[in-house]
């Protein structure tokens, strides 16, 4: 029986609470910048302000859909040999009963 399978993978937002990065010294917010998984964001030398690195940002988003494809090809792949498993125990049922 054949079946078909979704796998929604979202692109995950960051929202970040600008009151309280304002509230953080320019040590603590290059610190916090530093201590995430990929550079996506970067203290501006002249303001010292944040801004988001673009380049990472694209990168990241990239590396995201080629792992989505990756896990849809694997999803496709399983189920494709789920569904052929019976398919295969019935022709050895019907073989040995012509035995």
């Amino acid at each position: 029986m054949p079946s078909g399978h979704l796998l929604q993978l979202l692109e995950p937002e960051i929202h970040i609470n600008e009151d309280l990065m304002e509230s953080l010294t320019l040590q603590e917010k290059r610190e916090w910048f530093e201590s995430s998984y990929s550079p996506v964001f970067e203290t501006d030398p002249v303001t010292q302000q944040r801004k988001s690195n673009e380049t990472e940002i694209e990168t990241l988003r990239e590396e995201y859909h080629q792992k989505v494809a990756t896990l849809e090809r694997r999803v496709y792949a399983l189920t494709k040999e789920r569904d052929t498993l019976p398919h295969e125990q019935n022709k050895k049922k019907v073989m040995q009963l012509l035995s």
